[in-house]
């Protein structure tokens, strides 16, 4: 999903050292080449005395962000600007969502202090589209860059670019355009998704939209446009929005294999533990809802994306062992367990600077570079059965109507009446369909039941075998009274619904031919 909004960093990043920043030729700058870290208890104010007086280490911990547990961090680098020039500069915090941020720029002639970011606070002015931004002037000289970064929520990794007017300018257009086309991308998806479950009758596509409304939460979140515009004022969604949306996102798609792969008769285990894991994840939601009016539960983030973790591998087993079994193709289990391995790269590595552009964007972004790959194979999948679907449908409805001409032109050589144990007497035009209860069988006409203690087997063996077919388990149909077929139902004339199996709906089929 992001490898549209990620591919214009390749057009803008050039790595050059920091310490040889000379008129307008460094378009970007890393501040963690080269940067040093001091961790302070809780959150500290910017103090120069306190600061200069400190004794910062390498940044040389992976896994450093992980580690801050309630602590300040400070980044301190330097860039030395070799001509006699005073350069504008724009300071990009690429994590947008961090809580709390701080960029001091010290000259030997001043100090600029800038802004105390903050998303609980209304900061319009030092928002540029959905990321915070310092501008900072690089005077002649050696300037020290101080970076205060104070976040609780664990982050893997906090990325910052040093850019300059031209580069940061096409960046805000660029920016604009990889958000529509993702917006875009993901409209396309839901309403094809949409259609199709209007055009199969399946409404339980509806739950294939909730996954992605909740990737477009996680998304919204990530890149910061959310916590920029959306919920700005809410600190429980700045805190708690992507474990949300991956809940909602989890919760979405567990249901929807539940009900798709039901429907084509998967092993009962496998259906039943993506109903099971639904609930779960429903529990959760509700676990949110009581967090944000009660308070509380400040871990229970952390819980989630372990239990969305472990799940993300019971899919990948689920779908290795549909695959094996013919139930799915072997590209779907690929894709899930490309972008499980993925996930587990991002959280469990800090993939370094490299210099290399296409490399930096690709590192950064994979878990979305294989989201989108998912979604897309995904997708590709769910249509191509729909329009499956559709088609068999349609050709069983056809054998049906050419049935159904047979059988009135012979309408004269079937019994007209059945008489029942209970002395009533039905006429064999007028039954629709017939329902086993138990040891009773329900004969259902255009204006009643009339019901009969045999066996639904018994029941069929006296009614014309080319009118009256067993559609499931429990059902009989007439297929004169047949109006439409669906992938797992009837609809009859007068607007009745009838289960229709697998297994009958195989044998009706033959029957036709």
């Amino acid at each position: 999903m992001m490898n549209v909004s990620t591919l214009f960093f390749c057009c803008l990043l050039f790595l050059l050292p920091p310490a040889a920043l000379q008129a307008q030729e460094a378009t970007y700058l890393n501040p963690f080449e080269n940067a040093f870290y001091l961790t302070e208890k809780g959150d500290q104010a910017f103090d120069l005395t306190r600061l200069e007086n400190a004794t910062f280490l390498p940044l040389d911990d992976p896994q450093l962000f992980e580690k801050l547990n309630d602590q300040t961090l400070w980044l301190k680098f330097t860039v030395e600007n070799t001509t006699t020039t005073t350069w504008p500069y724009f300071f990009m915090i690429y994590n947008a969502y961090l809580p709390t941020g701080q960029v001091i720029v010290h000259h030997q002639s001043d100090t600029q202090q800038g802004f105390v970011h903050h998303f609980n606070k209304q900061q319009l002015a030092n928002i540029r589209l959905n990321h915070p931004v310092w501008p900072l002037h690089l005077k002649p000289g050696k300037n020290t860059i101080y970076v205060k970064f104070y976040d609780q929520a664990k982050r893997t990794r906090i990325l910052s670019f040093l850019l300059n007017e031209r580069t940061f300018f096409k960046w805000k257009i660029q920016s604009v355009f990889a958000a529509f086309a993702f917006c875009l991308t993901l409209g396309i998806i839901s309403l094809i998704i949409l259609f199709g479950a209007r055009y199969i009758r399946a409404p339980y596509f509806v739950f294939y939209c909730l996954y992605l409304l909740g990737l477009v939460l996680d998304f919204l979140a990530y890149k910061g446009w959310g916590a920029a515009y959306l919920w700005r004022e809410q600190p429980f969604l700045l805190d708690n929005i992507r474990s949300l949306g991956n809940t909602l996102s989890t919760l979405g798609i567990s249901f929807f294999f539940y009900h798709f792969y039901r429907e084509y008769h998967t092993p009962k285990w496998t259906t039943n533990t993506f109903r099971y894991m639904g609930y779960c994840f429903t529990f959760l939601l509700l676990l949110y809802a009581f967090k944000w009016g009660f308070g509380g539960m400040k871990s229970l983030f952390i819980y989630v994306f372990y239990g969305i973790q472990g799940y993300a591998l019971c899919i990948v087993v689920i779908h290795g062992y549909l695959a094996v079994k013919r139930y799915v193709p072997i590209y779907l289990p690929l894709v899930f367990i490309l972008h499980t391995l993925s996930v587990y790269l991002q959280t469990q590595l800090n993939f370094p600077i490299t210099g290399q552009p296409f490399m930096d964007t690709f590192s950064v972004n994979l878990y979305y570079w294989t989201l989108t790959l998912e979604i897309g194979v995904l997708t590709y999948y769910i249509v191509k059965k729909m329009l499956s679907i559709k088609q068999n449908n349609a050709q069983l409805l056809e054998h049906i109507q050419e049935l159904q001409e047979k059988i009135i032109a012979r309408e004269k050589e079937t019994p007209e009446i059945i008489k029942l144990h209970s002395k009533a007497v039905v006429r064999v035009r007028d039954i629709h369909f017939l329902k086993s209860d138990d040891k009773y069988v329900e004969y259902h006409t255009k204006n009643k039941c009339e019901i009969e203690r045999i066996a639904l087997k018994e029941a069929l063996e006296q009614l014309p075998s080319q009118q009256f077919v067993q559609c499931h388990k429990s059902y009989v149909v007439n297929l004169l009274q047949i109006r439409q077929v669906y992938a797992d139902k009837i609809i009859m004339q007068q607007g009745e619904t009838l289960p229709l199996s697998r297994t009958f709906k195989t044998q009706m089929s033959a029957l036709m031919h």
